[in-house]
């Protein structure tokens, strides 16, 4: 494992391929990731973590991001991940009770009700998906091609722009497409008095 420590000042650190430790301390950090398990601290400061010269990766409600080759690493106090613009990065709620909100139009992602964590706030540029959990998540896409999967709950998905794919799950969802050509996956029997708004719908 390699231990990487720096000023606490504006620093631009980059990762090995070896299971680091990186602490960023105070300052606006940018940590630019690679491969390896890394546990990744940014202190103080509004500290980012850019993967966009990694595969695809998947950003989970504690701050797991699981990398494309089947390594992880674990996010302190970081407040921006940037994703690959040429892969499919994700936020993946599936399966937990936590609170997701999460628009990428505006490049933020507020979690909350996190066991033993509480909640997580942090900015996301070049992501594609989100996976809603088991509550009532309001989830926005940005101008391009998105997939929003509510997941249980009462889910209000708005697609924005672009052409996407908007998966209600389970419960009363609202379903709105934007402009583009969008596609509803929506089964009443499962879920109920739903919406689905979107004039160019497929």
């Amino acid at each position: 494992m390699a231990d990487i420590t720096v000023t606490p000042l504006n620093n631009i650190l980059n990762g090995t391929p070896d299971n680091d430790l990186i602490l960023a301390l105070n300052g606006d950090d940018v940590i630019i990731a690679s491969a390896g398990n890394d546990i990744i601290n940014g202190g103080d400061g509004q500290d980012t973590v850019d993967y966009s010269q990694s595969g695809d990766i998947t950003v989970l409600p504690t701050g797991t991001v699981q990398k494309s080759g089947g390594a992880k690493d674990q996010l302190i106090r970081i407040k921006k991940i940037i994703g690959s613009a040429n892969a499919i990065d994700t936020i993946d709620a599936s399966g937990t009770d936590v609170q997701l909100i999460a628009d990428l139009s505006a490049e933020q992602v507020n979690i909350s009700n996190i066991p033993d964590f509480g909640s997580l706030n942090f900015r996301v540029v070049n992501f594609e998906n989100v996976i809603g959990g088991n509550g009532n998540d309001p989830l926005t896409g940005n101008a391009g091609v998105n997939t929003r999967n509510g997941g249980w709950g009462d889910d209000n998905l708005d697609g924005r722009n672009g052409n996407d794919i908007l998966m209600g799950g389970l419960g009363k969802d609202i379903l709105t497409g934007g402009g583009g050509s969008d596609i509803f996956r929506y089964n009443t029997a499962l879920e109920g008095d739903g919406i689905i708004n979107d004039l160019n719908a497929s």
